[in-house]
């Protein structure tokens, strides 16, 4: 948008990055856009990287205990 004149502030980029996720990110949607005073790409940005993360290690997590079945 900023290529065409636009200016989009970062609340405005934040919700833009939530709406984008796919619907199993549905609770983290909502605790992200009513959860918090104030929303930033940032915040969001964070806590998206961190979320990963978590989904990452529960997904091994998950393999290592079908392997020892």
């Amino acid at each position: 948008m900023s290529n065409i004149g636009i200016k989009v502030d970062d609340k405005d980029k934040a919700v833009l990055v939530l709406n984008s996720l796919p619907s199993s990110y549905s609770s983290f949607k909502e605790t992200m856009k009513y959860g918090w005073k104030t929303l930033t790409l940032e915040e969001v940005q964070f806590a998206l990287r961190s979320k990963e993360l978590e989904l990452k290690k529960e997904s091994q997590m998950e393999k290592t205990c079908l392997l020892r079945e």
